[in-house]
């Protein structure tokens, strides 16, 4: 409520003023123009937040998504050429294990033809399997057999 004092002099009050005085304070219109126009601090806030977010976090996201999108693809693409590489030494490596053996096996019947003494044992160790028809007999037999030495002759 407003005294005298504030307002000054009753001769210098206004009608409306006496009137204001006597009834209270006149709270102030909120004009709907007025409040589109100029928002609130609150509100702005809001909308800078709003637009920082919208502009600044997708304008620096989006490099780094393209970046680390091409790195994956490259360093996938690094992945899979050193893998076939791989391949291809490992199977090198292997055709030539392979040739090796194959010569290498090659070179035993030759050994075994040129020893006399090896072929005579040979041949009877044949003859004795044919006679006892060892060739006729399930291997599990033939193991729990031949178990203690694994040799033909006991």
């Amino acid at each position: 409520m407003t005294t005298q004092k504030d307002v000054g002099t009753p001769a210098a009050m206004s009608h409306n003023d006496r009137r204001a005085d006597v009834e209270g304070p006149i709270a102030p219109v909120k004009s709907p123009i007025i409040s589109e126009r100029a928002p609130t601090l609150a509100t702005s806030a809001v909308t800078l937040r709003r637009r920082l977010l919208t502009t600044i976090l997708p304008v620096t996201l989006a490099p780094l998504a393209i970046a680390s999108a091409l790195g994956y693809t490259q360093t996938e693409t690094q992945l899979k050429e050193k893998a076939l590489l791989q391949l291809e030494e490992v199977s090198l490596l292997t055709s030539e294990a392979s040739a090796v053996f194959l010569q290498n096996g090659l070179k035993y019947p030759d050994l075994i033809a040129s020893d006399p003494q090896l072929l005579q044992v040979i041949e009877a160790a044949v003859a004795q399997v044919a006679a006892e028809g060892l060739t006729q007999k399930p291997i599990d037999e033939l193991e729990q057999q031949f178990a203690e030495s694994k040799l033909l002759s006991n």
